[in-house]
């Protein structure tokens, strides 16, 4: 999970965070596996959920030609008909009131500028999304949001979740790296919050680098001992 880069914002035990939920879909089945972990916040923070489907003619290959107005339509009308069917499952099946939204533009641009107009939390997202690794991966779309969008992320390893439910997903054991920094403390918040709702380990990493002398000659094995000792 990335969190924005200005300063720390979050209180220990403030139960605002994360009211506004922001899931990107692509159309495809590999970008709906970040939908059970949509399910898990959005029971956790009570909170509001936006799906979003961006209408890219570099994806549909209408930007080699000019732009057919009937095609354009369609492509809006499979993509509205997309994001409803996937409203209704989530009301269906897990409960969840959603707001389907239809954009147009570049994907990452038309996601951040919509979390920041939008007042939006969190944005989850799938790792990977259309033909496998070719679009929505962690070095295109997901990759930009983290660096553009200026809230928190949350990446979702792709894999295909058909006939998996929505519902019954639970954290087993959260890792949070910390680095001493402030800014690196930002994420505990919502760490205890997610361990607590799912009661789950919560383990806190900090990585310290062994200082190495320079030296002309291999270290020997009384040498290496010692290194491994302290």
């Amino acid at each position: 999970m990335s969190y924005p880069r200005s300063e720390c914002s979050w209180k220990k035990g403030d139960g605002r965070m994360f009211k506004h939920l922001l899931a990107p879909l692509d159309g495809s089945i590999t970008a709906e596996c970040t939908l059970p972990h949509l399910v898990a916040l959005a029971r956790l923070y009570q909170a509001r959920v936006t799906l979003v489907r961006v209408l890219d003619c570099l994806e549909t290959g209408l930007d080699k030609q000019p732009t057919d107005p009937l095609k354009w339509q369609l492509y809006m009308a499979e993509a509205k008909a997309y994001l409803d069917e996937v409203a209704q499952r989530l009301r269906i099946e897990a409960d969840i009131e959603t707001e389907p939204v239809l954009l147009e533009g570049q994907a990452a641009q038309s996601i951040c500028e919509f979390a920041h107009g939008n007042d939006v939390a969190l944005i989850v997202i799938s790792s990977n999304g259309q033909s496998g690794l070719s679009r929505w991966n962690v070095g295109s779309v997901a990759h930009k949001i983290v660096q553009r969008a200026h809230r928190s992320v949350m990446i979702v390893p792709a894999y295909n979740p058909r006939g998996q439910a929505l519902t019954g997903l639970r954290y087993a054991r959260l890792l949070v790296p910390l680095d001493g920094s402030q800014r690196a403390e930002c994420v505990l918040s919502a760490a205890v919050a997610i361990a607590r709702g799912h009661e789950v380990e919560l383990l806190l990493a900090h990585v310290v680098v062994k200082p190495e002398m320079p030296r002309q000659l291999p270290l020997t094995a009384d040498d290496k001992e010692l290194i491994e000792h302290f």
